[in-house]
């Protein structure tokens, strides 16, 4: 697989995953699936989310943290 691409499997193993993890563990993941759940967690809180948009690099992850934020801001 190229780099950025997921299967079925690792969405699958990522959400088992996650589901027994803390907020902090998985933001601090090394999986970007996981911390993209951390993004659209809404225990991430709107502070949390603004400072973490400048230190995250991969793309799906920064999608989710600004679809987030811009949601928070509709509402």
């Amino acid at each position: 697989m190229e780099k950025g691409e997921f299967s079925r499997g690792d969405f699958t193993d990522c959400c088992y995953h996650y589901l027994s993890m803390g907020i902090a563990e998985a933001k601090a993941s090394e999986h970007p699936i996981i911390r993209m759940f951390a993004a659209l967690d809404k225990r991430t809180g709107k502070r949390t989310l603004e400072s973490w948009t400048k230190s995250e690099v991969n793309p799906l992850v920064k999608y989710f943290i600004q679809y987030r934020i811009d949601s928070e801001k509709n509402n």
